[in-house]
């Protein structure tokens, strides 16, 4: 059976992370800054996946890449923002999970 193919999402889970443009159904070919090269490439292009098997690999190589570097920033006098960005973008990968892919909720008692 071919994967479905779905709509760019919109998120119903709250505010985008502030570091993240709007997305949108038009292709803008406007770059925007990359505040975060270490991970935010990744995330937003799992953002933007419709696709719902590719969209399962844009979260993992997302959850990789925000992994990686926040064991880097472990200790760091410096990257508090950088920190905080990455629990916005890792809650929204769990919201991503929950309600796209059909991730159990885990926090829910």
């Amino acid at each position: 059976m071919p994967l479905k193919r779905l709509p760019p999402p919109r998120l119903s889970i709250g505010t985008r992370p502030a570091f993240v443009p709007e997305v949108t159904d038009q292709d803008t070919s406007t770059p925007h800054t990359i505040k975060y090269p270490h991970w935010q490439r990744e995330f937003e292009a799992a953002l933007r996946e419709g696709d719902l098997q590719s969209l399962r690999q844009r979260v993992d190589a997302a959850e990789a890449a925000l992994f990686l570097r926040s064991q880097a920033l472990v200790g760091s006098a410096q990257g508090h923002a950088e920190q905080q960005a990455i629990s916005d973008a890792i809650r929204t990968l769990r919201a991503i999970q929950r309600e796209k892919l059909g991730y159990p909720d885990w926090n829910k008692r």
